[in-house]
């Protein structure tokens, strides 16, 4: 993947008409990080509206990816939001719903060992993780998102996936990355 999964441009955005095909677009999206960044779903919604409306108010300005505009902007209101609140309040979903979604048992267990792994690292990189192998982002949409450049992106996804290898590993269980297929990070 590597544009947005909108080929939305700055001008087809202009009018209600084209924003609402917008919104429709990058909603899905927008909520499934917006949800993995907080782990409730309730307030991924309030952000993805609020980052909705934002991205109407100042669409004359956009001049890329509206796509990667909106998501830098609900970047930002879930930092903001995280700063509000204490860290326990905003948890790392990595089960996303797993009996609710009709996962085999063996599989759904394998997602809380990785989850428990997962909470391990620092919430910036499980932050990045969720962006890159829970979305399929590339490297340049996340530095796009979160204003990191892309050498640091590639660098802490990289170290990630190392420490994930190596707790895993470490615990006697499968290597969580190499498990997944998550051990490159090339500009992806």
């Amino acid at each position: 993947m590597d544009g947005p999964k909108t080929d939305t441009r700055p001008e087809d955005i202009q009018d209600v008409h084209g924003f609402s095909r917008f919104a429709e677009a990058v909603v899905p999206r927008a909520l499934r990080l917006a949800a993995r960044w907080t782990g409730d779903v309730q307030l991924a919604e309030d952000l993805v509206q609020e980052a909705l409306t934002r991205t109407w108010q100042t669409r004359h300005r956009i001049r890329t990816s509206p796509e990667a505009w909106m998501l830098r902007i609900l970047w930002r209101l879930f930092l903001n939001e995280r700063r509000r609140s204490r860290p326990e309040d905003l948890p790392w979903d990595v089960h996303g719903g797993a009996a609710a979604q009709g996962i085999p048992q063996e599989r759904a267990l394998d997602r809380m060992w990785i989850g428990e792994l997962l909470a391990l690292l620092p919430e910036r990189d499980r932050q990045l993780l969720a962006m890159r192998y829970g979305e399929d982002l590339t490297v340049q949409q996340i530095a796009a998102i979160t204003g990191m450049r892309e050498g640091t992106v590639k660098a802490r996804l990289s170290r990630a996936l190392r420490r994930l290898r190596e707790m895993g590993e470490g615990a006697g269980g499968p290597s969580a990355a190499g498990r997944w297929g998550c051990g490159e990070t090339d500009g992806g």
